[in-house]
């Protein structure tokens, strides 16, 4: 069976109006026992420092943020009990006084303080999402005052972004300072939300109900046994044998298979993500990329009009999904105005100079790809990779570990990459901060621009929506000539469950465990 939730999403205007309003053997389990499979492996749960969507949405189950986001991303008061914003760049907050960490120490306002400055080191997840904080202090035991370097329209959205820690947890184990190298992965937890960590072993993972969560447990689930398995194959097997209940993300190789089990119920919707490919465009410092023939954006046109995304799309990703020439997908805030799927070249644009493509066609080409990052990946990276060489572009597919992948990106070894994106914010200014701003950490193609800086940085504080969107189209003006990055699909977000299990997933991905509903009877 299978379910869509395709509908309207909502833009920028409600946020504004809140923040001026404020091995095939079958088993069998207990029915309060929720079996969860995760498609990637979990390496480190520092709640400032996940690596990979896998650890981001575990780590949602464990601990809280200032504010929650509903099944539309909305944002809304969680830890926070009343806010009051006492002038464009100086907010207060009072913290509410019945949350207590799993440890039993009590939430208190320099937790907030220290989880908000240590979100602001290098090395965090959401080090982006605190560009605008100035300085952060605690007025009492529950009162803390946030003080902006500039006004931020988002500031609300942001914070639903960061999780918060007890100070004192954190600092007795030496973990003040973010270190997220593979040496130094972080296995603890010790968050204020639904769920405990029990256990990590190997490849299998137990949560289990936090009773005194200050929202109430009564209908919380009582274990969450979770597995981890990379091979879709084996992901599909164990759902169709009983093996587990939950399954998220579905690979798009899988539904037509799992569509034929009347047992599995599928359900999908529009995801904020974009896959695309990323060009290096300045000369390289590396010895590996000295000479970089993606300075030329002819060159970086050739490979755009190289490749047939309509076969992407059908071979790939099982024509789920939605093809876009744009970066932000359709649904979220601040993309352009004039975006239309329908104009889709999805054979490639003409280019009227292909002399650059000898560039291309005398280069050593390395196709960078992490293996263990997004759905389909070696599929997909195969598949460009064919239809570059059928272009007469030799390209050689280099798939490795997302650590070795984004490692290498950084030092700026690599021209062509692949990279997956997502908008937790619901708006586009969240592209533009990572990945086109000067400096950025995410900023692998070597593009600075001080006009699109200036602008990225007025958009960010600017809260008059209308004249916010003029500045949003310019900057894609700007951008989209420069093609620095070409987007191949916004995938579908698909997930399934059997044995009447009932589990809403936000858009960007996220299941919200703490609402899982069984009913054995059913």
């Amino acid at each position: 069976m299978f379910i869509s939730f395709f509908k309207p999403l909502p833009y920028l205007t409600g946020i504004f109006l809140l923040f001026f309003l404020f091995g095939r053997t079958v088993e069998t389990k207990a029915d309060d026992q929720l079996r969860w499979l995760l498609p990637s492996k979990i390496r480190n749960l520092d709640p400032h420092a996940y690596q990979n969507f896998e650890e981001k949405i575990l780590l949602y189950q464990i601990y809280e943020k200032l504010f929650s986001q509903d099944e539309d991303l909305n944002p809304n008061p969680n830890l926070v009990e009343r806010l009051k914003q006492l002038s464009p760049t100086r907010w207060e907050f009072t913290l509410r006084k019945n949350v207590r960490f799993h440890s039993g120490s009590l939430l208190k306002a320099e937790d907030v303080v220290f989880s908000l400055n240590r979100a602001m080191e290098i090395g965090s997840s959401v080090r982006p999402h605190t560009t605008s904080f100035g300085s952060i202090a605690s007025i009492d035991d529950f009162r803390f005052q946030i003080i902006l370097d500039k006004p931020n329209p988002l500031l609300l959205v942001q914070l639903a972004q960061i999780n918060i820690v007890s100070k004192s947890w954190i600092v007795e184990r030496s973990r003040t300072k973010i270190d997220a190298s593979s040496e130094n992965h972080f296995y603890e937890t010790n968050g204020t939300g639904p769920f405990k960590l029990n256990q990590m072993e190997g490849k299998t993972l137990e949560l289990f109900k936090n009773s005194s969560w200050w929202k109430s447990s009564d209908s919380l689930v009582e274990i969450i046994e979770i597995l981890q398995e990379s091979k879709v194959d084996r992901q599909r097997e164990m759902l169709e044998d009983n093996l587990v209940d939950f399954l998220v993300p579905v690979s798009t190789q899988q539904v037509d298979l799992l569509s034929q089990n009347e047992k599995i119920i599928m359900l999908e919707r529009p995801s904020l993500r974009t896959i695309f490919l990323g060009f290096k465009i300045s000369s390289g410092t590396h010895k590996s990329v000295l000479w970089n023939p993606f300075e030329s954006i002819e060159a970086r046109r050739f490979v755009k009009s190289s490749l047939q995304l309509e076969e992407l799309h059908s071979r790939v990703y099982n024509r789920q999904g939605i093809l876009s020439e744009h970066i932000v997908p359709p649904d979220a805030h601040g993309g352009p105005t004039d975006q239309n799927p329908d104009k889709i070249n999805l054979l490639g644009s003409s280019i009227q100079n292909r002399m650059n493509s000898l560039e291309l066609k005398t280069s050593k080409l390395n196709l960078d790809c992490p293996n263990d990052r997004y759905e389909n990946v070696k599929l997909l990276c195969s598949e460009i990779q064919r239809q570059l060489e059928k272009s007469g572009i030799p390209a050689k597919l280099n798939l490795r570990s997302s650590d070795e992948h984004f490692e290498d990106l950084r030092q700026g070894k690599s021209n062509l990459f692949l990279m997956g994106w997502g908008l937790p914010t619901y708006d586009a200014h969240y592209m533009l901060n990572y990945l086109y701003r000067s400096g950025s950490s995410w900023n692998f193609t070597g593009y600075s621009n001080p006009l699109v800086d200036q602008l990225i940085g007025a958009i960010d504080q600017e809260w008059q929506p209308g004249l916010r969107e003029k500045m949003l189209n310019l900057t894609w003006a700007i951008l989209d000539k420069e093609l620095l990055y070409f987007p191949l699909i916004h995938p579908n977000f698909i997930w399934a469950t059997r044995n009447n299990w009932s589990i809403p997933v936000r858009p960007d991905g996220i299941p919200l465990l703490y609402k899982a509903q069984n009913d054995p009877e059913s």
